[in-house]
């Protein structure tokens, strides 16, 4: 009865809101942003991928590589390759600041554990119950008041202290380092630009 009466007026009306709806994202697809340029370090080509050669533009990797020094890059590596305790890497921390060469101390599925060194007046970190160690001296890092915790201090409680998938832990090689796991905490191994070797 009452329905079939006004039938044509509810398919009339449904037909409008589709019609609406359709529009809105025809016109929002228009005025969409355009996506960001790719930047240059984010590599997703085949793996692993183009041989660069860098240079070294920090002192933090001293005895390792110095600053000045030309390195080989191979980039992507780790997407087709498992990342190693002692592997040399390329970082990229920020998408507006240059990337950095650090090495890698912690691989997915260590244990570690960050604690307070009041002789040192900063945190080490024990990896598989191992203190990690740079230049015979246990490595430090972070605040010296040991009631400011570092960021890598609340990703071990955040991580029941084991590294999940795809997460790494990387120094510099003097103490207390920048831009590595002492002031970024635990680093996704997806923002590894690839692998450094050492040009002698």
């Amino acid at each position: 009865g009452i329905i079939m009466k006004n039938l044509k007026y509810i398919i009339s009306g449904i037909v409008v809101i589709v019609l609406g709806i359709g529009g809105y994202f025809i016109l929002n697809k228009k005025h969409a942003p355009k996506p960001v340029a790719k930047h240059p370090y984010d590599f997703s080509g085949p793996c692993p991928g183009e041989i660069k050669t860098m240079k070294m533009d920090d002192n933090l990797m001293d005895g390792v590589i110095s600053e000045g020094q030309n390195y080989k890059l191979i980039m992507s590596y780790y997407w087709c390759n498992p990342v190693k305790a002692g592997d040399i890497v390329l970082l990229r921390f920020s998408q507006t600041l240059d990337p950095v060469v650090r090495k890698v101390y912690a691989v997915p599925g260590d244990d570690f554990k960050v604690y307070y060194n009041s002789k040192q007046n900063g945190w080490n970190v024990d990896v598989n119950e191992e203190t990690v160690m740079v230049r015979k001296a246990p490595y430090f890092f972070g605040a010296s008041n040991p009631k400011l915790p570092p960021p890598l201090k609340l990703l071990e409680k955040s991580r029941d202290g084991t590294l999940l998938d795809r997460e790494i832990i990387i120094f510099s090689e003097v103490p207390p380092g920048n831009r590595d796991s002492g002031t970024l905490g635990v680093v996704n191994l997806n923002d590894v630009v690839g692998k450094v070797e050492v040009v002698k």
